[in-house]
């Protein structure tokens, strides 16, 4: 009794399920969430409550024009609840030893393909 494009199905047991799509790995591929529910619409409840609080999850649009190093620490923060202590930590250093100094003065709109090439031709020049 599935209605389409929900992605809802009865299993064996009785039981309802769900999956949807809560972001993506960083090889691209989707990362999934499943929900589970008594009956179809008990789960498809779920399923709206989940989507909705994902939504809330991701990175706040910009009311104004940021500096790349604000949205990087945003970025950071976004991402503190999945990363052991030692990867954020590891993290937050290489932002600010790395890509502050050569990039995160800009505004998030001056960022473009030649300030990243700049940036990176400075690194290795150094090394």
């Amino acid at each position: 009794m599935s209605k389409r494009g929900e992605n809802i199905r009865k299993r064996k047991d009785g039981r309802w399920d769900s999956r949807f799509i809560k972001g993506r790995e960083a090889d691209d591929s989707a990362d999934y969430q499943l929900v589970n529910g008594v009956g179809y619409l008990e789960t498809k409840r779920k399923l709206q409550h989940a989507a909705t609080y994902q939504k809330s999850e991701t990175l706040p649009e910009p009311s104004r024009n940021m500096s790349f190093r604000e949205v990087l620490f945003l970025w950071l923060v976004s991402r503190q609840k999945k990363l052991r202590p030692q990867t954020y930590a590891k993290y937050s250093q290489m932002i600010e030893n790395h890509m502050v100094e050569g990039v995160g003065s800009y505004q998030t709109s001056q960022i473009n393909a030649a300030a990243i090439n700049n940036y990176t031709e400075d690194m290795f020049r150094t090394t």
